[in-house]
């Protein structure tokens, strides 16, 4: 089986495309069952440390959902994803490539929970294909690939309601607190650079700061028209004309998008933030209105550090901490 499909296909496109995709041989498992017209397929070689029918079933429901949450992809492309076992490093990780995604992992490690699946990993590398990416330096603009998917790999789980409240509460302090006390956290984006895969506390800083930038803007997108319009509603239109060709939508051009709509200068904010490394502090109620963001200070080996926590809005619903935009 392969990113392309199963036994013998055709890929279009240079012969560098056959790159752009995973393979796997051998006596692989897969979700679902042989037969079933399905978008999702998932593929896996070892036995799991969880139950891998259930991580992928989740996986599969949240690529229906995301299917019809997002209109810019129309119809959205099939998606597999693959999954190996080593016993031996180096193990790998998850890496995503066309419509498609590799989980690869060794034996649990002593902080690993048996039966606890990485369901985030999946729903991260599921919306890569829907929030895309801007022109340019891949590493300079991944505040926006990074950051837009981890912004939706917080929140819309838990929209879909797959996640409670008190998890999707638990999960972005656990974000804010990582991002807020990390000593790159103030680092641009020229000297992350310089680390790359060596060291994923500095790697992840613009995945984080991204999510906090983008969620900020939500809350100024639904402030700017009295409730009725958020990031939802205003990346649709944007998105499509990526995809369409229309727009070459670069740092500059997705700037000049939100000024638009917003006023003023989005550029420079951009470039404070996600260039210079400006420490990015969102609105309070950036993750919906049944969630309130405060200052606090985060201790972490010896030093202090300011930040946000976030915690639950009394007597609002789970159900209406967004609007239906």
């Amino acid at each position: 089986v392969t990113t392309f499909g199963n036994g013998r296909v055709e890929v279009p496109g240079a012969p560098y495309s056959v790159m752009q995709g995973w393979y796997m041989a051998g006596p692989a498992e897969q979700y679902p069952n042989a037969g079933v017209d399905t978008k999702f397929h998932a593929y896996w070689l070892g036995d799991f440390p969880f139950d891998e029918r259930e991580a992928m079933a989740f996986t599969s429901e949240m690529y229906t959902y995301f299917e019809a949450y997002f209109d810019h992809l129309d119809p959205a492309p099939e998606y597999r994803v693959f999954m190996r076992l080593l016993d031996t490093p180096p193990y790998g990780g998850g890496t995503a490539l066309a419509n498609s995604f590799m989980l690869s992992r060794g034996p649990l490690n002593d902080d690993d929970v048996y039966g606890e699946s990485p369901k985030s990993t999946f729903v991260h590398e599921l919306l890569h294909q829907w929030s895309g990416s801007l022109s340019g330096d891949a590493i300079g603009t991944n505040w926006f690939s990074e950051g837009l998917t981890t912004y939706f790999e917080y929140t819309l789980p838990f929209r879909a309601g797959h996640v409670s409240i008190d998890k999707y509460v638990e999960g972005l302090n656990i974000m804010s607190r990582d991002y807020y006390t990390t000593k790159a956290r103030d680092w641009p984006i020229s000297e992350i650079k310089k680390v790359g895969f060596g060291d994923d506390d500095i790697r992840h800083v613009p995945y984080k700061r991204g999510a906090l930038y983008f969620a900020d803007l939500d809350a100024r997108l639904r402030h700017a028209s009295d409730g009725k319009r958020g990031l939802h509603a205003f990346l649709s239109p944007v998105l499509k004309a990526r995809e369409a060709g229309d727009v070459d939508l670069t740092t500059e051009s997705w700037s000049q998008f939100v000024s638009d709509v917003l006023g003023g200068d989005e550029l420079s904010l951009v470039q404070a933030v996600h260039t210079d490394g400006m420490t990015f502090f969102p609105a309070a109620d950036s993750f919906g209105r049944c969630v309130a963001g405060e200052r606090t200070v985060y201790e972490r080996d010896g030093e202090r550090f300011e930040g946000m926590r976030w915690v639950p809005v009394p007597d609002i619903a789970p159900d209406a901490c967004f609007e239906d935009d």
